[in-house]
């Protein structure tokens, strides 16, 4: 996607996968997250509608009044796209830390499991109140 694709297509993946990366590779993906945010303005990286609401997430959560924001703005986009740079880099690196998160929740399970496969010989009372335990979980989170 980085060869082929325009900044913004490369960053809503980069984005998608801090939500819900599957590889177990969190840290280069927001290790590369972060150069491609650098590399490029939050205009290249976003649409204009969605720079529009990353700014009104960033005045919501300084807690600065709109009117105040866009007088001060006026004329002075340069301002406009650090804060929204600022409120993407924020945002992924939530999702990148919930991502963290629920991986660190499902070791405590995955430690418990000796068998990964399927084998012959039945598991013993330990290893199923596991299974049981981290099934249970991953339907209450809505993981499963």
């Amino acid at each position: 996607e980085a060869d082929h694709g325009t900044p913004a297509t490369v960053c809503a993946v980069y984005r998608r996968m801090l939500a819900e990366d599957g590889s177990g590779r969190v840290d280069e993906t927001w290790r590369r997250f972060k150069l491609l945010c650098s590399s490029f303005k939050a205009s290249e990286l976003a649409s204009e509608s969605e720079g529009a609401a990353l700014l009104a997430r960033y005045r919501a959560a300084k807690g600065l009044p709109e009117e105040h924001e866009s007088a001060q703005l006026a004329g002075y986009s340069e301002l406009a796209e650090q804060r929204q740079l600022e409120q993407l880099m924020v945002e992924a690196e939530r999702a990148k830390n919930e991502l963290v998160g629920r991986r660190l929740e499902r070791q405590h399970f995955e430690a418990g499991v000796r068998r990964w496969y399927f084998h012959v010989k039945p598991l013993d009372e330990a290893q199923l109140q596991n299974w049981r335990e981290y099934l249970r979980r991953e339907m209450a989170t809505g993981d499963a």
